[in-house]
């Protein structure tokens, strides 16, 4: 499954490379790019898998097992043929709300689907929180040196860099092989 100093590794670098005082968007859609291209490796340090991710994932929502509506989550990781998910929720710091209850409430909508399919699955959830464009959640990065392109130079204006993001995890729990092994004792 998605390790959480992967995903660390992963915000830090978009964080980094992006700077702080984007749209949400923004971010989530180069962390989407990051899950889709990164090559993970194991301890051995050989290529294991490129994580397939969706963007957006509908899932439906049940009360007393009675579809009501529809959520949406920002990531769906899924891996090893659809039987690991981990679901992501990007916000900018300082956003208001329970952003924790709403990675749960996804967890679930996808379990339930899966179980209709009648899967065993383990799905983990995060809360990755991206740079609020507070002044004082920034530190200046030196400015590049001179680039000669197209035989102009030009010099690199100081990046805002953030030093606010974080990854939370949020649960980790796995369908209907838990419940059948409840049931069992």
């Amino acid at each position: 499954m998605l390790e959480k100093t992967d995903l660390d590794a992963m915000v830090k670098d978009v964080c980094d490379e992006l700077g702080a005082g984007h749209l949400e968007g923004v971010y989530k859609q180069a962390l989407l790019i990051a899950l889709r291209f990164k090559n993970f490796k194991n301890k051995e340090k050989e290529p294991i898998k490129i994580f397939e991710c969706d963007w957006e994932r509908v899932l439906p929502v049940y009360y007393r097992d009675n579809f009501v509506g529809f959520g949406k989550a920002d990531i769906v990781v899924r891996e090893n043929g659809n039987t690991e998910f981990t679901v992501i929720e990007g916000k900018r710091r300082g956003a208001n709300g329970d952003h924790r209850q709403q990675v749960l409430v996804y967890m679930r909508s996808l379990e339930k689907q899966q179980r209709e399919l009648n899967r065993e699955v383990r799905i983990q959830g995060y809360l990755v929180y991206f740079p609020s464009s507070d002044p004082e959640s920034l530190e200046e990065e030196a400015p590049n040196e001179s680039i000669k392109k197209n035989g102009s130079t030009a010099v690199n204006k100081k990046r805002k860099k953030s030093k606010d993001w974080e990854v939370v995890p949020v649960a980790d729990k796995v369908g209907l092989a838990q419940r059948a092994t409840e049931a069992k004792s």
